[in-house]
């Protein structure tokens, strides 16, 4: 889907009423100091078991991979993912 592949989405309701979606996925913000071109997007969310979670997909080298990161602090997940994603770009 779009959204999760974009920083933001906005939709128009059938009743005239605009909504606006941030994604929180910092891996796809070209502004945030995680930001990973070959992500492609998928999926952040924090719960009290599960602590704070991020799904990402990538490309690399023509290759798909779905990193997740869970039971970690809403910074420290993306600081993970690119310690992942990093190293299945140096193999």
């Amino acid at each position: 889907s779009e959204i999760v592949a974009s920083n933001t989405s906005y939709e128009k309701w059938p009743n005239g009423r605009e909504v606006t979606y941030n994604n929180s996925n910092e891996l796809l913000d070209p502004n945030s100091p995680y930001y990973r071109p070959e992500v492609i997007g998928l999926k952040t969310g924090t719960s009290s078991l599960g602590g704070a979670c991020v799904v990402s997909a990538a490309v690399i080298d023509g290759e798909t991979y779905i990193c997740v990161v869970m039971g970690s602090t809403k910074e420290s997940r993306f600081q993970d993912s690119v310690a992942i994603l990093d190293k299945i770009k140096a193999q």
